[in-house]
């Protein structure tokens, strides 16, 4: 019923027909947005500047729907700053609308100070680190990971095949040694990452592993990635050093129902900012698992914990989501306080859950 109403019928319920009183209780806040839609909504050329170009199209998830405001050279004079509000106010006080939101296009990235992941910081007596997970055959073997970054250096010794890339950008390739399947974000992105850059840190944190090295986890390689003999599906979000929030046809991309086919494991090095309320990321990717129960989203907790004067409330979405695994980061083995201490970038709850 929403997406067939017109713009009048959705704002109808904001018209300002009753008198207020100026000793009365909240009369002050009423008298306030009585201005804002006179100067806005409801003047004389109705915002028609503002909303003539507006095209509402389908965005995410059930009955979810979003729209462009243009960009104005004059956006901050008060008649432009009344409609964007009023245009706001009337959505959000509609009976049909659960939620309004502010819809960013950009992520921002994580995991851009991460180190070589140490297993449990424990030292046998020669001083080397042990590895129990290796050393219990948890070495990602059998696993595939979906990743969705920046992009990914397929040339890197760390991702290349002895095969060259074969025909990954347009069918699953399960005999691969690392990237079995690349696929391009329709909302943006391309088949290449600029230099040094994010994605492939990430994919090589996930499971990097050198071609030419056969052995895993007995530490003649510091390079190597936390599961590496893990394989890679990638899902390409970035033009380059913007990055597109990847949605559903991530999800899409990777799954398969079948136990030993696709990723069920999905990892996003990359997020939103801190939310003050259970908004549409949240919603979106919480529904998202609930439609693929047997998938686990790990996402990054986000590298805000040093940018305000407190490092809490500063986990950002989607990892502030119920369905979502978050991760933040210690402090390096050999920096500060050691691998017991979260380290100072990394952000912290607690969360808003409302």
């Amino acid at each position: 019923k929403l997406r067939s109403m017109t713009l009048h019928d959705a704002f109808s319920i904001t018209k300002t027909n009753y008198e207020t009183n100026e000793n009365q209780s909240g009369s002050k806040p009423a008298n306030h947005w009585s201005r804002i839609l006179e100067t806005g909504i409801e003047s004389e050329n109705s915002c028609s500047s503002l909303l003539d170009d507006i095209t509402i199209q389908l965005s995410f998830g059930k009955s979810s729907y979003e729209f462009h405001l243009q960009s104005y050279d004059n956006f901050k004079s008060s008649s432009v700053l009344s409609c964007v509000a009023s245009l706001i106010a009337g959505l959000a006080v509609h009976p049909l609308v659960v939620n309004v939101g502010l819809l960013s296009k950009r992520v921002v990235l994580d995991n851009a100070s991460a180190q070589y992941a140490i297993q449990g910081a424990v030292t046998t007596s020669s001083e080397s680190w042990k590895r129990p997970y290796f050393d219990a055959g948890l070495d990602g073997s059998g696993q595939i990971v979906s990743v969705s970054d920046t992009g990914l250096d397929m040339r890197n010794c760390y991702f290349k095949d002895d095969d060259g890339n074969g025909d990954i950008f347009s069918m699953w390739d399960y005999s691969r040694r690392k990237v079995v399947k690349y696929d391009i974000s329709p909302r943006g992105g391309d088949s290449t990452d600029i230099y040094r850059g994010h994605g492939s840190h990430v994919v090589g944190t996930v499971a990097g592993q050198h071609l030419l090295d056969t052995t895993v986890g007995n530490g003649d390689d510091p390079k190597e990635g936390i599961a590496p003999s893990a394989k890679i599906h990638f899902f390409d979000i970035g033009l380059g050093s913007a990055v597109n929030d990847p949605r559903e046809a991530w999800f899409s991309s990777f799954h398969d129902s079948h136990p030993r086919k696709g990723a069920k494991i999905a990892s996003g090095s990359w997020g939103f900012g801190y939310r003050t309320s259970y908004d549409w990321v949240c919603r979106l990717y919480d529904e998202l698992l609930i439609d693929y129960p047997d998938v686990l989203f790990v996402s990054s907790a986000g590298n805000s914990g040093n940018k305000f004067s407190s490092p809490y409330n500063t986990v950002g979405a989607p990892a502030s989501c119920k369905n979502v695994f978050a991760v933040g980061a210690t402090n390096n083995v050999d920096f500060g306080s050691g691998l017991s201490y979260v380290v100072d970038f990394s952000s912290r709850g607690p969360l808003q859950m409302d």
